[in-house]
């Protein structure tokens, strides 16, 4: 678990900026936030503004030592790209909110890169940080046009309709049973995004719901996870 109580789940989002200087001239004016000028970072702190997000409250043995705690690291792999690494999903749609209250449109979260399971305590064997490092061993991206041209491939002999129809039925039937990786980097949709980042919350939502029946020992998909929570919320109407 994280000092703030939720399941240990590393995210890191990538998000497509105008420039390094527009981003840093806004994160600046963040209490929470403190700029490592020679790592060309910031850490955020549980501090100020982010006292507000919808997290849990650390034990009270943690701040009664003056220790403060950390909620994710911000970094700039290139000149018109931001990475923010968080270790909860929890952490990652509230932090999310906040950087879209702050940056404003001019700046997209573009990709996610995601671990899909939990974490025993005595995987912990050294520092944290060598937990964190999982998000980039075995990672598996996702290209969305891969599945364009598998699908183009299954309907290319479809000639009528209804032989259309009934080929993209079995290709979606032939992938079914077909499950997430446990690294997992994916593109986002800035276009469809709302204020509030609602398809960051249901994208980690929907993985975090995965994980956590994972870890009671179903063997659940991705897949079913989602359509489970569709045919619920179509039953209450």
């Amino acid at each position: 678990m994280t000092t703030t109580g939720e399941p240990y789940q590393p995210v890191r989002i990538t998000y497509a900026i105008p420039g390094r200087g527009y981003v840093c001239a806004r994160l600046r004016k963040l209490a929470c936030m403190e700029e490592d000028r020679a790592a060309r970072s910031f850490v955020i702190w549980l501090d100020a503004e982010a006292r507000e997000l919808d997290l849990g409250t650390p034990e009270a043995h943690i701040e009664a030592f003056n220790q403060r705690v950390v909620l994710g690291v911000i970094r700039f792999p290139k000149s018109r790209a931001m990475t923010m690494q968080v270790r909860s999903s929890q952490r990652a749609i509230e932090l999310a909110k906040l950087m879209r209250g702050v940056l404003g449109p001019r700046v997209d979260a573009v990709r996610m890169r995601v671990v899909n399971r939990w974490f025993a305590a005595e995987e912990l064997t050294g520092e944290l940080d060598e937990l964190d490092r999982v998000l980039d061993q075995n990672v598996t991206v996702i290209r969305p046009e891969e599945l364009e041209r598998a699908m183009e491939a299954a309907l290319a002999s479809a000639t009528t309709p209804a032989d259309k129809r009934r080929a993209l039925e079995e290709f979606h039937a032939s992938r079914a049973n077909e499950d997430v990786p446990l690294v997992e980097d994916f593109p986002l949709h800035p276009e469809e995004e709302t204020e509030d980042m609602s398809d960051v919350k249901n994208v980690l939502n929907f993985r975090f719901l995965r994980a956590g029946r994972r870890w009671k020992g179903e063997e659940v998909t991705l897949r079913q996870v989602i359509e489970e929570a569709v045919a619920a919320h179509g039953l209450r109407g």
